[in-house]
């Protein structure tokens, strides 16, 4: 899946709206985006690649628990999580940056700069 031109709001209906990235599957941010719930918090479960592929600013995800997983990949700009749950893999590529409020990463959890 590929969000790049407009923003996505998780509505409250309900319970917590969810989005699953399944293993071998691609959710890529392909712009500077956000990602937010309009009532109770939102939840994100990464097993496959959660990608920002292109922007120079920041994409966000408000209020929307980002389960990883899988493996966080930011290959332009700022990618701000709030909150974090990682035992995943997390790829940075130069010069580009994850940002998180609150982070519980049990287990093993990676973080590759390239």
């Amino acid at each position: 899946m590929q969000t790049g031109g407009a923003n996505l709001i998780l509505h409250y209906y309900p319970g917590s709206p969810t989005i699953n990235n399944l293993a071998g599957a691609i959710y890529d941010l392909s712009g500077d985006v956000e990602m937010q719930t309009n009532g109770s918090g939102g939840i994100f479960n990464n097993s496959g690649i959660f990608k920002k592929s292109a922007g120079t600013g920041t994409s966000t995800l408000w209020g929307v628990t980002f389960n990883n997983g899988g493996i966080i990949e930011v290959d332009s700009g700022t990618l701000l999580l709030d909150p974090l749950n990682n035992v995943g893999l997390v790829d940075l590529a130069g010069g580009t940056l994850v940002e998180y409020f609150s982070v519980y990463a049990p287990g093993h959890s990676t973080v590759v700069a390239q």
